[in-house]
């Protein structure tokens, strides 16, 4: 559906408020189909995120903050989501040996087994190759990026940072 009609909204301030409303819209109704798609699992977003990451350095472990660096949701509650996981037996907390105040975090056995089950179900990837032709979806990722890069430049002179 149009953003336009999905919202009931058909003049914006400017294009560059028109898209970037459209980029909120669009993320959030990716993440409603997810929510759909995993709600199946008993399993969030935040936390199929962080499985996937552990599962990424397998068999290796990461650090909440290696963790929380790699979050799609930076805002996310690693530690929270992390505690949820390793009571489902799919990460386990081990205090490093250097130092006990940090702790390393690895996806279980019984995790990989569990986000194979997941991914084998889910079809995100379908989804959005249906959506989306190659060529476009690399040409919305570089303005994406694009428009991140700028932001974050003009955020970082302005008097919001003072």
């Amino acid at each position: 559906m149009e953003f336009k009609k999905a919202i009931k909204q058909t003049k914006f301030p400017n294009p560059q408020v028109e898209a970037i409303l459209n980029v909120v819209y669009s993320a959030n109704h990716f993440e409603n189909i997810m929510r759909k798609l995993l709600n199946e699992f008993d399993l969030s977003h935040e936390q199929y995120n962080v499985l996937r990451i552990l599962r990424g350095n397998h068999p290796d472990a990461y650090e909440l903050n290696e963790i929380r660096d790699r979050m799609l949701n930076s805002w996310s509650n690693v530690s929270r989501l992390v505690e949820k996981l390793r009571k489902k037996g799919y990460v386990s907390r081990q205090p490093k040996q250097e130092n006990r105040r940090k702790v390393e975090i690895k996806i279980t056995d019984e995790g990989l087994h569990f986000l194979d089950k997941v991914d084998q179900q889910l079809t995100t990837d379908e989804l959005m190759e249906q959506a989306l032709d190659p060529d476009k979806a690399k040409k919305l990722s570089a303005l994406l990026d694009e428009m991140r890069t700028n932001l974050d430049e003009i955020f970082s002179q302005s008097e919001f940072t003072e």
